[in-house]
């Protein structure tokens, strides 16, 4: 059924292609003077994709990731998010794009970075001072790791039907169950890149935003610790990286007008989402949408880049979810 599902969608992908449906969704986003935000967490090579805990929703292929790199920057202008923020109607000859990660994996140094400063591609990197340097930093990982040790052979779908059901928990319930997983810090797979990196990265021309101190869901945590987390990391990444930091993305989304206006106070500039759609000069630059990038969303029925599966998954469905909110 799954393969038929793929079959289907790719098939669908394809007629949007010859009737030109994808090419007019790629002039819409240059014609409104728009910027779309991709959204990634981690690039990883096969064999290790393998082998980590990380749910398929946030793994790119690096084969995959280079040859997408090499797409957007042949037929995008890729910009920085800040020169974006300060000319948000500024007309372009080629739709624009703007590259974010988020959580500060290990692999955006090792696999990414190569990538995207031999195409001198301008991305900014949301991290979590509290979890750099670690081993399963994150929780989903954490309770991944717990439920394959119990049964090798466990079906994806159900560890994501638990962490989906994790997440919507009281944050102190959800700390309970997590406080007796034990922690096997084997490997290297799932871990975040450290301080000395990130400074690399950043003379290279990479940008880093805060992504809170520990990844809290903010909307589902005491107010005082939500602003501690916004406030606190803020900081952190400015001590740490000697520059100012003015740009935040909120942990799995989770957003409401009291987070926002405490992220607004702590003195960010710019704050984003994981609503799909577009970036506009009308956008409010502390709910900035980003489209979030997969493997499974970028690939043909071979299993390459396809080039008609980006621009279906990423622009055109953002293009749809504008249409659908413009009154």
């Amino acid at each position: 059924m799954k393969n038929f599902r793929r079959f289907a969608l790719r098939s669908y992908v394809f007629l949007l292609w010859i009737t030109g449906q994808l090419h007019r969704a790629k002039n819409r986003l240059n014609s409104s003077n728009a910027v779309l935000v991709l959204m990634l967490h981690r690039v990883l090579d096969k064999e290790l994709a393998e082998l980590t805990c990380s749910q398929p929703d946030i793994v790119l292929l690096r084969s995959t990731f280079e040859r997408m790199v090499r797409y957007m920057v042949s037929e995008f202008e890729i910009v920085d998010l800040r020169i974006a923020a300060a000319q948000p109607s500024t007309v372009a000859t080629h739709p624009r794009l703007a590259v974010t990660f988020d959580d500060g994996w290990s692999d955006n140094y090792t696999a990414a970075f190569p990538a995207i400063s031999g195409a001198s591609l301008n991305c900014c990197i949301f991290i979590c001072p509290q979890l750099v340097g670690k081993t399963l930093p994150f929780w989903p990982e954490r309770v991944a790791a717990e439920m394959r040790a119990k049964e090798s052979r466990i079906d994806v779908q159900r560890i994501n039907t638990v962490i989906e059901r994790l997440k919507v928990m009281p944050a102190s319930e959800r700390e309970g169950y997590l406080r007796v997983l034990p922690i096997n810090s084997e490997g290297d797979v799932d871990t975040t890149f450290g301080w000395s990196q990130a400074l690399e990265m950043q003379q290279a021309g990479v940008s880093f935003g805060s992504h809170t101190s520990t990844h809290q869901m903010l909307t589902r945590i005491p107010p005082v610790e939500a602003q501690r987390e916004i406030l606190d990391s803020r900081i952190a990444v400015q001590s740490r990286m000697g520059h100012a930091c003015d740009l935040f993305a909120y942990p799995n989304g989770d957003v409401s007008p009291r987070v926002r206006e405490m992220v607004k106070d702590a003195g960010y500039r710019l704050a984003f989402t994981t609503r799909p759609g577009f970036w506009t000069g009308s956008t409010n630059p502390l709910e900035i949408p980003r489209v979030n990038v997969s493997e499974d969303k970028v690939t043909g029925l071979a299993g390459h880049f396809s080039r008609a599966m980006f621009d279906y998954s990423l622009i055109w469905k953002a293009a749809r979810n504008v249409a659908e909110h413009t009154p």
